[in-house]
């Protein structure tokens, strides 16, 4: 029976190498070449077939910064492993090749994560590397390029640490120039795993929207409602810890109140927010004709750490109401010969409505009830 020492760099989570042995007896005769493979060694971390011999890792986290090499021993019994059957041996030294490394959630793109070494021992360009990510959707989080004989890993895109905390990855290490004379001897590849951790950060506040736009009629009496806003502790997902303050909102109490305002740009205070549940509402009535959009800034900063504010603008569209009566677009002054006749057109009159769509509206124009005009002009709608 022979069996040979083998020595493999392995990935985690995987099948590792397929060990065949070879019996000299006839495999016709009984059960003298039918052979049970075992393992005397290493049965902790790494499990084997018995009928195919395929060597697996029997553990799903196997740390490489803990321990990055083992010896397993595997044992071929013949007689189908009963006993008085003749046995070989070999030793398997398993190297692992994950690789860890961790990065902040609030790491921009284009960070470098960390690197990988290979190495080839051709010279030249026969041992050029090229590096590539399996796995589709891990490759477009993050990149790899190659530097020689290292691959360095970098961000693509942010991460969340409350999203995902976690990615786990194959890297791919290949030549890019094969000669046809040696591929029986290939493959010409490698691959290793990578672990990357997200690290918790303390978050910025942030808002439910990334911009409010809300509305409120002309003329409302105060204290009329806006409309709400609200943010949340990205870390906890608890709105308790934020208070949130405006620019361009009207002053409120901020050592007290979750909700406090700053009025830099707003010096008429046209509006406020509630100190508790984030409503926005006017300070006085508000003119549609005067101004009919407020752009306010809301300010959010988290309680136990100042440092951390978000901003969001809250756009407030001021609606129209029929409050503005119709005015002559000028003040008329007209004459006419005793002797037009009746019928003769003597002025044309223009009058304007400020009110959203007024020019749209017909216009009824007649005299005053106690004016005696009436008896001598007539007024009719022109165009």
């Amino acid at each position: 029976m022979i069996l040979k020492t083998h020595k493999v760099i392995v990935n985690n989570w995987t099948s590792i190498i397929t060990v065949t042995a070879r019996d000299a007896d006839d495999p016709a005769y009984g059960n003298s070449a039918r052979l049970v493979y075992s393992l005397t060694q290493g049965q902790d971390f790494f499990s084997v077939d018995p009928q195919t011999g395929v060597l697996r890792t029997a553990v799903p986290n196997m740390d490489r910064e803990t321990r990055d090499e083992y010896v397993v021993e595997l044992q071929a019994r013949d007689m189908g492993g009963h006993q008085g059957g003749l046995s070989g041996t070999t030793s398997i030294t398993v190297r692992l090749s994950s690789w860890s490394f961790s990065v902040s959630e609030l790491a921009a793109p284009g960070v470098e994560v960390g690197r990988l070494t290979a190495s080839d021992s051709d010279l030249g360009e026969n041992a050029l590397l090229e590096f590539s990510i399996l796995d589709s959707e891990q490759g477009d989080i993050f990149n790899i390029s190659a530097r020689e004989q290292e691959a360095v890993v970098t961000l693509n895109k942010l991460l969340d640490y409350e999203s995902c905390n976690s990615y786990t990855f194959s890297v791919e290490v290949s030549n890019p120039l094969l000669d046809p004379r040696f591929l029986r001897r290939g493959p010409f590849k490698d691959q290793a795993t990578v672990r990357v951790s997200v690290l918790n950060a303390d978050e910025p506040p942030r808002f439910s929207q990334s911009r409010y736009h809300l509305d409120v009629s002309e003329n409302c009496p105060p204290v009329c409602s806006v409309g709400r806003v609200g943010a949340t502790d990205p870390d906890t997902g608890q709105s308790s810890n934020i208070r949130l303050s405006g620019e361009g909102l009207g002053l409120i109490d901020c050592l007290t109140d979750r909700f406090s305002v700053d009025p830099q740009s707003d010096p008429e205070a046209l509006f406020r927010i509630s100190s508790d549940s984030g409503f926005i509402s006017t300070v006085m009535e508000l003119d549609r004709e005067q101004e009919q959009w407020h752009n306010i800034t809301v300010i959010a900063t988290q309680r136990d750490n100042p440092n951390l504010v978000s901003r969001v603008v809250v756009a407030i569209e001021t609606l129209d109401q029929n409050d503005n009566a119709p005015v002559l677009d000028r003040l008329y002054s007209t004459s006419i010969c005793d002797s037009s006749p009746p019928g003769q057109v003597i002025q044309v009159l223009r009058a304007l409505d400020r009110d959203q769509g007024g020019q749209d509206v017909p216009i009824h124009f007649s005299f005053p009830p106690e004016s005696s005009l009436a008896l001598t002009l007539s007024l009719r709608a022109h165009g």
